[in-house]
């Protein structure tokens, strides 16, 4: 590969950690705020729980109806965003997270 192949790849590897360390951020916000979880069993809870998601999909276990996922294994469906105040109380957590918990 070239240089410029080479920096692409790199990009585009930082650009997937990236999304990865937000879905955790975002589901464990979401745990705080709908199970009442610690910020660290929350962050632990999520880490696990996207790896999971991440290896059904690896193993194509999951049925994609209308561009959403639907994991075979119900667990990995995850816990929906809660709307409303809740929701701006998750945003909010989120936020705190990655202070809490950088990359």
């Amino acid at each position: 590969m070239g240089i410029g192949s080479d920096l692409m790849v790199k990009q585009a590897e930082e650009e997937h950690e990236e999304a990865l360390y937000n879905e955790i951020i975002l589901d464990a916000a979401i745990r705080i705020v709908v199970n009442e979880d610690s910020r660290k069993a929350a962050m632990d809870a999520a880490r696990e729980f996207v790896q999971a998601q991440h290896d059904a999909i690896r193993q194509s276990e999951y049925d994609d109806v209308s561009n959403t996922i639907h994991f075979w294994n119900k667990s990995l469906n995850g816990i929906p965003m809660p709307k409303g105040k809740q929701e701006s109380q998750v945003k909010a957590i989120a936020r705190e997270l990655k202070e809490q918990f950088p990359r």
